[in-house]
């Protein structure tokens, strides 16, 4: 041993490496014209935003889209303010395809909550079985309206892909 260094003696085999791979899924605009969020928009206009999502690892299930809409109100009151295509206040329309074509939309509940900004987890908004390798055209699709104004204008909405 040398003065201030301590010698470390090996007692086995080295266990590994292992490798890892990372499933990543990438959300995106659809490139079709007003597929976007809309900004401006105008109260009691239908918007859709339509995402498509890519896929880097294997198929993946119960994949889904988390949506936080960050307008300084809490979703209870956001219940009041937000209604789906056909108006129904409190609700969002939501759809998920791995298709390559728009799903059939649900009519899904704001959920009730008292925090800022407003969060709907991917189980709420709805999961597909299985999203596939590589991309997914039109894989989430959201139609909604505003009906009342938000308390922080403008904001933002925000979409994570989640299992």
């Amino acid at each position: 041993m040398v003065a201030g260094l301590a010698a470390a003696a090996v007692v086995g085999p080295i266990f590994g490496p292992k490798s890892q791979t990372v499933t990543i899924v990438t959300l995106s605009y659809n490139a079709l014209a007003g597929s976007d969020v809309s900004d401006p928009i105008t109260s009691g206009v239908v918007d859709i935003v339509t995402l498509d999502a890519a896929n880097s690892g294997a198929p993946l299930a119960n994949v889904g889209v988390q949506v936080t809409i960050s307008f300084g109100d809490t979703c209870t009151a956001l219940q009041s303010k937000i209604a789906d295509l056909s108006g129904t206040l409190g609700k969002i329309s939501f759809a998920q395809s791995t298709t390559g074509t728009v799903g059939t939309y649900s009519s899904v509940s704001i959920p009730t909550g008292a925090v800022a900004p407003c969060v709907i987890p991917a189980a709420t908004t709805g999961t597909v079985a299985s999203l596939p390798s590589g991309a997914t055209l039109n894989f989430f699709s959201m139609k909604y309206q505003w009906v009342g104004s938000p308390t922080t204008n403008p904001g933002s909405w925000s979409f994570q892909a989640a299992v």
